[in-house]
């Protein structure tokens, strides 16, 4: 459960502050970024044959990233003297730091592939077939790699693994917890294929992690939960396609946080299950599966049909 401090309101209180700036700057945002992506003839035809802005989840990167800067401007003034102990309700600097570096790193990854990629190859196994068979390197193939190594980057640099060094799990957790932040990353990306299909999934993750979550963490998840609350109608009733750019941040920093708050185990199990979605992904359709399921195809349609 949430543990508190002795200036625990602070904490809640920037916690609450992040979830609503995150969503005002969110829903904003988007309709200027929508307005730029038709002007550019950035559209694409979604699952319904109808053509709407693309890469559209750039305003999620956006107001993720104001919001985090703010709460990095928040921890610099709780540090002054006078206020000596109060920042330690927040999430610590390098962990504002990595999340923002993150955001920008995935999100850019995936304005690429939004903007210059095909859809010739779809999946991870896809695009690694294209290079080795055909030597085609694709952005998606470039978004995987970038991905990959960016993911692993952060999981060095987190505080969790200098915390770890001291056992015999050191090692094996950065490649845990890097495969963790990418598969995270690429998982929200598949359900990215219906309006509101990747938001729910983020939504409910992020609420179960919350349940979970140390208090110095919870103005992160609330920032991320913000965003999405506030692009959450515009994707719902399909005006706008979140593509890549959204959907890759949002999963990196879903795993990002992750692995701050849980431990190497926990993660481990994660991870297993990732790969046990991904594996099944490559050869099934996901669509398909949540349709045979009263209770996912219930949940996956909900909202969706009255919006249109």
């Amino acid at each position: 459960m949430m543990h508190s401090t002795s200036h625990g309101w602070i904490g809640w209180m920037a916690a609450l502050a992040a979830g609503w700036v995150g969503a005002r700057a969110a829903k904003s945002w988007n309709v200027l970024i929508r307005r730029l992506l038709q002007q550019a003839g950035w559209v694409r035809n979604n699952y319904q044959g109808r053509p709407i802005p693309a890469a559209a989840g750039t305003a999620l990167v956006a107001a993720f990233s104001a919001t985090v800067m703010l709460l990095i401007l928040l921890r610099e003034f709780l540090q002054l003297e006078i206020l000596r102990g109060m920042a330690d309700v927040l999430p610590s600097e390098r962990q504002l730091v990595l999340a923002l570096v993150l955001t920008l790193g995935m999100g850019m990854l995936g304005l690429i592939d939004d903007l210059l990629g095909s859809r010739d190859a779809g999946g991870l196994r896809g695009h690694w077939q294209k290079w080795l068979r055909e030597g085609e390197i694709t952005t998606g193939l470039i978004k995987a790699m970038g991905g990959g190594c960016l993911a692993l980057t952060v999981a060095l640099l987190d505080e969790s693994f200098a915390q770890r060094g001291a056992n015999g799990w050191a090692v094996l957790s950065i490649a845990v917890d890097g495969l963790v932040i990418a598969l995270m990353a690429n998982w929200i990306n598949l359900l990215d294929v219906r309006p509101g299909r990747a938001l729910k999934g983020m939504l409910l993750k992020s609420g179960l992690l919350l349940v979970i979550a140390p208090s110095t963490e919870v103005p992160l998840l609330l920032a991320l939960m913000g965003v999405i609350l506030g692009y959450f109608r515009i994707d719902l009733q399909g005006k706008a396609m979140m593509g890549d750019v959204g959907a890759n941040f949002l999963g990196a920093v879903l795993g990002y946080l992750l692995i701050v708050i849980l431990d190497v185990k926990e993660t481990m199990l994660v991870l297993t299950i990732l790969l046990m979605l991904h594996a099944y992904t490559e050869r099934h359709s996901l669509s398909k599966l949540i349709e045979q399921s009263r209770f996912l195809g219930w949940l996956d349609e909900w909202g969706r049909e009255k919006a249109r």
